[in-house]
């Protein structure tokens, strides 16, 4: 609330989760503050197996008063791998450090977006899954074969699943108002991991408060592959426009319009995108990436490389 900035940070010693935030006070003399919040204990099917390490994680994603109680409250990604726990949203109050709520799942949560969807005055999440195919395990509507987009209120219930696609594959999500009608619109990049790339597109959603409504979508049965990036939206240049950029493994980066229209195509072989940012001061940004060579390159906002580093 007072726009402090947190080092907030995760600690996994193989049977527990610590999750803490610090920051300094730059003033004479310097001071630091320490949050310490709710442990979480290793709870899982192979805790009895010397050979498997746990790689439990919590992933701090958003800091704000969420449920409008005067508090704020920490928003965590629990992330695991092959033992599946933990898995889902947990939502801890900053000031005591409890863990207030968990909606716990048998899939991990690619991303989640906060924002009043449906304009009925209150947030909800919105959130995309990645399938990894490593427990048999299914409920709250989802399971760890497919691919799902939920929604859960700022109570931290579950309004919604919906199943977009099967199989191993991860779905990422932003939002933005590009009508400029009042409403966000949720803008979805789905990706299949694997040979079968008859699902893999575009798609523009919006929330009604009840449903999820597909405004547009664009197949692209094309081998894309993630930027290891939590955003795929960009403003490129002093325009209002942004600009969708995906990984096209046979043809290069490629950038989409808000409208699902192909504007650009670039430089092939890039696996990793390290920030957007003007670089140059020259009013229009620039991508830092890797390629398959182990290059840094940076590229203009064409998608072509106009400096590189050997790494």
């Amino acid at each position: 609330q007072d726009r402090s900035r947190w080092l907030i940070y995760c600690i996994n010693d193989g049977n527990r989760l610590y999750l803490g935030a610090t920051r300094y006070i730059w003033q004479t003399p310097l001071q630091r503050e320490d949050r310490i919040f709710e442990v979480y204990p290793r709870n899982d099917n192979l805790m009895n197996v010397p050979a498997y390490t746990w790689a439990g994680l919590m992933d701090p994603f958003l800091l704000e008063d969420i449920d409008a109680d005067g508090r704020l409250e920490l928003m965590v990604r629990a992330i695991d791998g092959y033992s599946a726990n933990p898995r889902g949203l947990m939502a801890f109050d900053f000031d005591s450090g409890a863990l207030k709520w968990f909606v716990q799942t048998p899939t991990c949560f690619r991303n989640l977006i906060f924002d009043d969807f449906d304009n009925d005055g209150f947030k909800e999440f919105i959130a995309g899954t990645i399938s990894l195919n490593n427990t048999e395990l299914s409920f709250t509507g989802m399971d760890d074969k497919n691919t799902y987009i939920a929604v859960i209120d700022r109570f931290g219930k579950i309004v919604l699943t919906e199943q977009y696609m099967a199989g191993l594959s991860e779905i990422y999500l932003q939002s933005r108002d590009f009508d400029q009608d009042g409403r966000k619109e949720i803008f979805a990049v789905l990706l299949k991991r694997g040979s079968d790339t008859s699902s893999n597109g575009l798609m523009r959603l919006s929330f009604d408060g009840k449903r999820l409504i597909r405004e547009q979508e664009l197949n692209l049965p094309v081998n894309l592959e993630s930027l290891d990036y939590p955003e795929f939206m960009f403003r490129l240049d002093s325009s209002s426009a942004h600009h969708i950029l995906i990984n096209n493994r046979a043809k290069g980066l490629q950038l989409y319009d808000e409208t699902l229209n192909l504007v650009q195509t670039g430089i092939m072989g890039v696996n990793t995108l390290f920030a957007v940012d003007d670089f140059r001061q020259d009013g229009s940004s620039e991508l830092l990436v890797r390629d398959n060579e182990d290059q840094l390159l940076l590229l203009d906002k064409s998608l072509s490389p106009i400096a590189s580093l050997i790494n």
